[in-house]
């Protein structure tokens, strides 16, 4: 997990900080193995005090001390439906963009919307949805008819489509394990076939290999793709890690004792979302929920 160093720059000293910080991990970070030639393997090593007294050296200046921490405790920020901006009168439509995959056609006619109703912007989310901005009020509803005919984006989604996140697997990483996307669509597919929705937005991440790029370690269910040397070699696994917490209490998720078979994966998370919704106490987070029945009853929503 990150640790926060506790100092505060202003803008003007992003680029030299981030600069003094490559410099000390080029010039002192571990190189005995490739496996462990990582900045987290050097900070956890030294401790956030250490690296803060290293960054004033490098600086040559004493560093501010960072107000109090302000952190947020949930994974989940992108817009669902629709919204008010800051702007007085306009409006973002929120699309939900399944694993981050896109037709160009979808993209062309997200654009003509953009050009057509509002000022031609389209913002990309971290959860790779698409926002529609600046669109006046009285214009919001013909914006959403004219989405609606996108199949690759979706106005009004599911928490499930709107909240799953994917790599690019080994479609175009030759590091990626396992096929990622067309599994993360199918397994969204499944829950709203079987109307098995979160009752709140969650993060569900896939990544195809431990580089976990799309941050399954830091999701409300992250699924990493493995090898199963013991099991069918031609069959993709996944490793599932649940219960993370970030925020100004950050606790690592619990990693389930093996990993599945892909086609093992849709059932899974139907089992664990449905239990959530049935069982979860009031407005309970889901890694308070994934932790509680942990400890209390094991992994009951194991399949």
């Amino acid at each position: 997990m990150g640790v926060p160093l506790d100092v505060f720059i202003t803008e003007d000293m992003v680029a030299e900080t981030c600069e003094a910080i490559c410099r000390i991990f080029a010039e002192k970070g571990p190189r005995e193995s490739r496996q462990t030639a990582r900045m987290k393997f050097m900070v956890h090593k030294w401790s956030a005090p250490r690296l803060r007294d290293e960054l004033a050296g490098v600086l040559g200046r004493a560093l501010e001390q960072a107000p109090p921490s302000r952190l947020q405790n949930c994974f989940f920020r992108d817009p669902i439906l629709t919204g008010q901006q800051k702007q007085r009168g306009l409006h973002y439509i929120a699309t939900a963009c399944t694993a981050g995959r896109l037709s160009p056609e979808d993209l062309f006619v997200a654009a003509g919307v953009a050009e057509e109703f509002g000022s031609g912007a389209l913002s990309l989310t971290t959860m790779q949805n698409i926002l529609v901005t600046d669109i006046p009020g009285s214009k919001i509803d013909e914006a959403c008819e004219r989405l609606s005919l996108t199949p690759t984006l979706q106005v009004n989604a599911s928490h499930a489509r709107i909240g799953v996140i994917s790599c690019t697997g080994f479609e175009y990483c030759e590091k990626a394990l396992v096929e990622t996307k067309e599994l993360a669509a199918s397994c969204v597919d499944n829950l709203e076939k079987g109307r098995v929705d979160p009752a709140v937005p969650l993060k569900i991440a896939f990544s195809g290999c431990s580089n976990d790029c799309a941050h399954a370690q830091a999701a409300d269910i992250g699924l990493m793709g493995t090898q199963n040397k013991e099991a069918d070699s031609a069959m993709d696994y996944f490793h599932i890690i649940a219960g993370t917490r970030i925020g100004d209490k950050p606790e690592k998720g619990i990693k389930f004792p093996a990993p599945i078979p892909a086609n093992r994966v849709a059932a899974q998370l139907a089992s664990l979302i449905r239990g959530f919704n049935e069982k979860r106490r009031s407005s309970e987070s889901f890694p308070d929920f994934y932790r509680r029945y942990f400890t209390e009853d094991g992994i009951e929503f194991q399949i």
